[in-house]
């Protein structure tokens, strides 16, 4: 959902993969939430490590520019990959730091890949390394990769899913 600039609103989502904000603990016992209900649902993200080490495969936004967000993070990543054996390319999904071990549908090489998220903000468009073992890095699925940013208006993390049946 856009808003244009001077609106005062947040868009809110219905994922799949939210939890409701009385049970992660941020109540304060009496029933009142400083004005929202106990049964409005608010997005986790998923806890990263702040001192990512950079190395392997830089992964950036080009020419990112953000209004109303201060951090943006990947927590699911479509990826195309190329054998370097034979460069077949495969895709899969993938969430933040699991170890993946994608066979070629040609050759039956083992690729291994990692994904290792960072938060992307203004004044760093770079959202992940790629640590790769068999493979190069060959095209991101932007359109099947979940966003998970955090609005300025309302300091919560909103999960965004990109649309994949809308034409442009």
């Amino acid at each position: 959902m856009y808003e244009a600039p001077g609106h005062q609103s947040c868009p809110v989502d219905d994922g799949e993969d939210e939890e409701e904000e009385g049970s992660s603990g941020e109540s304060d016992g009496d029933g009142q939430d400083g004005g929202t209900a106990a049964t409005d649902k608010v997005h986790q993200r998923p806890a990263i490590d702040a001192n990512t080490e950079r190395r392997g495969t830089e992964m950036s936004f080009k020419n990112m520019q953000i209004w109303y967000c201060t951090t943006v993070m990947v927590e699911r990543l479509k990826l195309v990959v190329s054998c370097e054996r034979c460069k077949n390319t495969t895709d899969f999904t993938t969430p933040p730091g699991r170890v993946n071990e994608v066979a070629c549908s040609r050759c039956s090489g083992r690729m291994l890949v990692v994904f290792r998220a960072v938060l992307a903000h203004s004044y760093s468009s770079t959202f992940g390394y790629l640590d790769l073992d068999g493979c190069t890095a060959f095209d991101v699925v932007l359109q099947d990769c979940h966003l998970s940013v955090g609005c300025i208006m309302c300091s919560r993390d909103i999960l965004v899913k990109v649309c994949t049946s809308c034409t442009m």
